[in-house]
């Protein structure tokens, strides 16, 4: 009997040895999945994080865009007179390739109002909105810091009261699909009314991008 139950026992033993090599087998093949679903799931969530920072920078440059258009309606609402004269029609500046001799050029007019403590006029007055409008385009007004890249502002006189202020800038998109970043040129602009008669009266037509 102990002969026949040794014999007996031999295949059980390989089996046992073939079942423990493909237990092993299988498990591998388990982790080398789940690190492919792993490495899927951090390159998705990679590319998540880039568009979400890429949709803040935007968020953040359409900002800068607004706070300097509505910056020059206000300076242009608060001396009326020479708006309706002319003062700021078709007005551009383009901070890239004007650059500090533009801005140099703009500065001459605006001395007294600069310099001196008691003010100036309403017709200096107009040309230091425009210099210090073109030094926030650059960003070379007190803080040093440019808002914008490739920064451009315009002021279009539309019909008769009716004024544009224009900012545009330079911004790069990011295109989740491609994986590839592309520069684009984005606007921001507000139509606006300055009324002889009214003084200061500012209503707002209409923004758009």
């Amino acid at each position: 009997m102990s002969f026949l139950s040794a014999v007996s026992m031999r295949p059980i033993s390989n089996n046992r040895a073939a079942v423990k090599q493909q237990v092993h087998g299988f498990s591998l093949i388990e982790i080398l999945i789940t690190m492919l679903i792993v490495a899927v799931g951090l390159m998705g969530t990679a590319t998540l994080q880039l568009t979400g920072l890429s949709s803040n920078q935007g968020a953040y440059l359409r900002t800068q865009a607004s706070i300097l258009v509505y910056d020059m309606a206000d300076r242009m609402r608060g001396n009326p007179d020479r708006a309706i004269a002319g003062d700021y029609d078709g007005f551009s500046f383009n901070a890239d390739v004007e650059g500090e001799g533009g801005l140099n050029s703009l500065k001459g007019a605006t001395t007294d109002c600069i310099t001196t403590s008691g003010g100036c006029s309403r017709l200096r007055q107009s040309d230091t909105d425009l210099y210090e409008w073109a030094q926030n385009l650059m960003g070379a007004g007190s803080s040093g810091i440019a808002l914008l890249p490739g920064a451009q502002g315009d002021i279009d006189r539309v019909v008769d009261d009716l004024f544009r202020v224009t900012v545009s800038w330079d911004e790069s998109d990011w295109d989740g699909d491609s994986g590839v970043k592309s520069a684009t040129n984005k606007s921001f602009s507000v139509d606006f009314t300055i009324s002889p008669d009214a003084g200061s009266r500012f209503v707002a037509l209409g923004d758009g991008s």
